[in-house]
């Protein structure tokens, strides 16, 4: 059985699911270009590396995983262009969480790689605690204290900005 998957199959699953990994890549990244450039990197890894898809239980979930990883790298390796924009004033969205989601996504690129991670997975995918501890191979105590660490950074970024 070969490594990777043929290019029918990536045609295939890029026809089915291409728009929801594009999706997850902008919402992750925040930034057109980079997201365009993951979407493409999680193809290409699923023809190099990606056999395993065909027995998936769950190939949204594999494509989604699959994405997570790349976008996790381009962030590594683009930090200066992923966008640092600050969200509206916390009055402007009903939902509280929502501006710990943008003030999260905006400092991505200075966060070390486990609290990248964690924080992608936590803020912006919405994971629980418990998943995320599960996903890495954590505690949720641990999982609890990379999250107000990178909550309390985040408040730090909001707080500066509003200084100015």
């Amino acid at each position: 059985m070969a490594e990777g998957l043929n290019n029918r199959e990536i045609a295939d699953l890029y026809e089915r699911y291409g728009h929801l990994v594009l999706e997850r890549c902008r919402r992750i990244l925040r930034d057109p270009g980079l997201a365009d450039d993951a979407v493409q990197n999680t193809f290409i890894k699923l023809m190099q590396h990606g056999a395993g898809m065909r027995t998936a239980q769950s190939p949204l979930g594999y494509l989604y995983r699959t994405a997570h990883r790349c976008c996790l790298d381009l962030v590594s390796k683009h930090a200066r262009r992923v966008e640092r924009v600050l969200p509206p004033p916390s009055t402007d969205h009903p939902d509280p969480r929502f501006e710990a989601r943008e003030l999260v996504a905006s400092l991505l690129a200075e966060l070390r790689p486990r609290d990248r991670e964690i924080a992608v997975r936590f803020f912006l995918e919405g994971a629980s605690q418990g998943e995320v501890a599960d996903a890495l191979g954590l505690s949720r105590q641990s999982v609890n204290k990379h999250v107000q660490k990178i909550r309390e950074r985040a408040e730090q970024l909001r707080d500066a900005h509003h200084a100015r």
